[in-house]
Protein backbone atom coordinates (compact mmCIF):
# COMPACT_ATOMS: atom_id res chain seq x y z
CA UNK A 1 0.00 0.00 0.00
CA UNK A 2 1.39 3.41 -0.91
CA UNK A 3 1.73 6.15 1.70
CA UNK A 4 -1.12 8.28 0.38
CA UNK A 5 -3.56 5.38 0.56
CA UNK A 6 -2.22 4.46 3.99
CA UNK A 7 -2.73 8.04 5.14
CA UNK A 8 -6.29 8.06 3.81
CA UNK A 9 -7.02 4.74 5.52
CA UNK A 10 -5.59 5.94 8.85
CA UNK A 11 -7.46 9.23 8.62
CA UNK A 12 -10.74 7.52 7.75
CA UNK A 13 -10.24 5.19 10.70
CA UNK A 14 -9.52 8.14 13.01
CA UNK A 15 -12.46 10.26 11.82
CA UNK A 16 -14.94 7.40 11.49
CA UNK A 17 -18.31 7.68 9.79
CA UNK A 18 -18.40 11.46 10.06
CA UNK A 19 -15.87 11.72 7.23
CA UNK A 20 -16.24 11.15 3.51
CA UNK A 21 -15.18 7.89 1.87
CA UNK A 22 -11.58 6.79 1.67
CA UNK A 23 -11.21 7.76 -2.02
CA UNK A 24 -12.38 11.31 -1.30
CA UNK A 25 -10.05 11.51 1.70
CA UNK A 26 -7.16 10.21 -0.40
CA UNK A 27 -7.74 12.85 -3.06
CA UNK A 28 -8.10 15.66 -0.51
CA UNK A 29 -5.07 14.47 1.46
CA UNK A 30 -3.01 14.33 -1.73
CA UNK A 31 -4.01 17.91 -2.50
CA UNK A 32 -3.16 19.09 0.99
CA UNK A 33 0.21 17.33 1.13
CA UNK A 34 1.22 18.05 -2.47
CA UNK A 35 1.03 14.53 -3.88
CA UNK A 36 1.82 14.22 -7.56
CA UNK A 37 0.40 11.51 -9.80
CA UNK A 38 -1.29 9.96 -6.79
CA UNK A 39 2.01 9.52 -4.92
CA UNK A 40 2.93 11.23 -1.67
CA UNK A 41 6.36 12.87 -1.69
CA UNK A 42 7.59 12.07 1.81
CA UNK A 43 10.57 14.41 1.38
CA UNK A 44 8.23 17.31 0.69
CA UNK A 45 6.14 16.39 3.72
CA UNK A 46 9.23 16.31 5.94
CA UNK A 47 10.26 19.70 4.55
CA UNK A 48 6.82 21.11 5.42
CA UNK A 49 7.10 19.77 8.94
CA UNK A 50 10.67 21.03 9.33
CA UNK A 51 9.53 24.53 8.44
CA UNK A 52 7.37 24.64 11.56
CA UNK A 53 9.50 25.40 14.61
CA UNK A 54 6.98 23.82 16.97
CA UNK A 55 7.14 20.51 15.11
CA UNK A 56 10.91 20.23 14.76
CA UNK A 57 11.48 18.27 17.98
CA UNK A 58 8.73 15.83 17.05
CA UNK A 59 10.16 15.50 13.54
CA UNK A 60 13.60 14.75 14.91
CA UNK A 61 12.08 12.00 17.02
CA UNK A 62 10.14 10.57 14.05
CA UNK A 63 13.24 10.53 11.86
CA UNK A 64 15.15 8.80 14.64
CA UNK A 65 12.55 6.05 14.89
CA UNK A 66 10.98 7.36 18.09
CA UNK A 67 7.45 8.26 19.02
CA UNK A 68 6.32 11.81 18.36
CA UNK A 69 3.31 13.96 18.97
CA UNK A 70 2.06 16.86 16.90
CA UNK A 71 -0.89 18.81 18.23
CA UNK A 72 -3.80 20.16 16.18
CA UNK A 73 -2.69 23.78 16.73
CA UNK A 74 0.64 22.96 15.05
CA UNK A 75 -1.23 21.45 12.10
CA UNK A 76 -3.29 24.63 11.79
CA UNK A 77 -0.13 26.74 11.93
CA UNK A 78 1.61 24.59 9.35
CA UNK A 79 -1.17 24.58 6.74
CA UNK A 80 -3.03 27.77 7.59
CA UNK A 81 -6.72 28.18 8.33
CA UNK A 82 -7.82 28.57 4.71
CA UNK A 83 -6.01 25.50 3.39
CA UNK A 84 -6.94 23.33 6.37
CA UNK A 85 -10.54 24.57 6.20
CA UNK A 86 -10.74 23.65 2.52
CA UNK A 87 -9.38 20.19 3.29
CA UNK A 88 -11.89 19.75 6.11
CA UNK A 89 -14.77 20.78 3.83
CA UNK A 90 -13.64 18.30 1.18
CA UNK A 91 -13.70 15.40 3.61
CA UNK A 92 -16.85 16.52 5.41
CA UNK A 93 -15.55 17.24 8.91
CA UNK A 94 -14.85 20.31 11.02
CA UNK A 95 -11.51 22.06 10.78
CA UNK A 96 -10.81 20.98 14.36
CA UNK A 97 -11.51 17.31 13.54
CA UNK A 98 -9.32 17.50 10.43
CA UNK A 99 -6.45 19.06 12.41
CA UNK A 100 -6.77 16.41 15.12
CA UNK A 101 -6.80 13.60 12.58
CA UNK A 102 -3.79 14.96 10.73
CA UNK A 103 -1.92 15.44 14.03
CA UNK A 104 -2.32 11.71 14.65
CA UNK A 105 -1.77 10.49 11.09
CA UNK A 106 1.26 12.48 9.87
CA UNK A 107 3.69 11.06 12.46
CA UNK A 108 2.45 7.56 11.59
CA UNK A 109 3.07 8.18 7.89
CA UNK A 110 6.62 9.37 8.48
CA UNK A 111 7.34 6.45 10.79
CA UNK A 112 5.84 4.03 8.25
CA UNK A 113 7.93 5.53 5.47
CA UNK A 114 11.08 5.12 7.54
CA UNK A 115 10.17 1.57 8.53
CA UNK A 116 9.52 0.63 4.92
CA UNK A 117 12.88 1.99 3.80
CA UNK A 118 11.17 4.69 1.72
CA UNK A 119 12.18 7.66 3.84
CA UNK A 120 15.79 7.85 2.71
CA UNK A 121 14.79 7.47 -0.93
CA UNK A 122 12.18 10.19 -0.62
CA UNK A 123 14.51 12.53 1.18
CA UNK A 124 17.34 11.80 -1.23
CA UNK A 125 15.26 13.60 -3.84
CA UNK A 126 15.69 16.82 -1.86
CA UNK A 127 19.30 16.80 -2.94
CA UNK A 128 18.72 15.19 -6.32
CA UNK A 129 20.69 12.15 -5.25
CA UNK A 130 18.28 9.36 -4.36
CA UNK A 131 18.98 6.47 -2.06
CA UNK A 132 22.72 6.40 -2.74
CA UNK A 133 23.06 9.44 -0.47
CA UNK A 134 22.10 7.20 2.43
CA UNK A 135 25.68 5.98 2.65
CA UNK A 136 26.63 9.35 4.14
CA UNK A 137 24.08 9.05 6.93
CA UNK A 138 20.76 10.68 7.50
CA UNK A 139 22.27 14.11 8.11
CA UNK A 140 23.92 14.03 4.69
CA UNK A 141 20.73 12.97 2.98
CA UNK A 142 18.82 15.81 4.53
CA UNK A 143 21.59 18.27 3.77
CA UNK A 144 20.74 21.92 4.15
CA UNK A 145 17.01 21.25 4.48
CA UNK A 146 17.20 19.61 7.91
CA UNK A 147 20.90 19.65 8.78
CA UNK A 148 20.48 22.09 11.63
CA UNK A 149 17.57 20.13 12.99
CA UNK A 150 19.69 16.99 13.22
CA UNK A 151 22.59 18.55 15.03
CA UNK A 152 24.27 20.65 12.35
CA UNK A 153 25.31 17.84 10.05
CA UNK A 154 25.40 18.80 6.42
Amino acid sequence: MDLLQLGAQLLKSKLGNQAAGQDVISSALGGLLGAQNGQLDIGKLVQQLAGNAGVQAALKSMLGGGQANINPAQILEMFGAAKLGGFANQIGVSQQAAAGGLADVLPQLISQAGGAGNLLQGLGGLLGGGAQNAAGGLGDVLGGALGGLLGGKK
